[in-house]
């Protein structure tokens, strides 16, 4: 099954504040096989944040702008795999590793 997620993003409830911000953002990702990187540009959604959230949301459902530099990669064959991330925007960095351990699965009314 394939995975994404973000190498650096802004959810933001001004979209004012994405101008810009993909241009500037940069993210790699490494693993097996090759990642597919794409930045995304001013995107409204909605979630729910929980009370006291580090990023300082409102607890509730909350309606954003979002924008930044996201993955893909997979599907991951069985065995052992190691996804590394780095993200920058500005003087703000991320980088993460990640060691996987993917398992085959049966089928059904094989």
């Amino acid at each position: 099954m394939p995975i994404a997620g973000p190498l650096v993003n802004l959810a933001s409830t001004d979209a004012d504040d994405c101008d810009g911000f993909v241009g500037s953002a940069t993210g790699t990702v490494s693993t097996d096989p090759a990642p597919k990187v794409t930045a995304v540009d001013t995107t409204r959604f909605e979630f729910v944040a929980a009370a006291g959230n580090p990023a300082g949301f409102p607890a509730g459902r909350n309606r954003v702008f979002g924008c930044g530099i996201w993955f893909t990669a997979g599907p991951f064959e069985p065995g052992q795999h190691r996804l590394v991330l780095k993200g920058r925007q500005g003087s703000f960095s991320v980088q993460a590793t990640y060691d996987l351990t993917v398992k085959g699965t049966r089928r059904r009314g094989r």
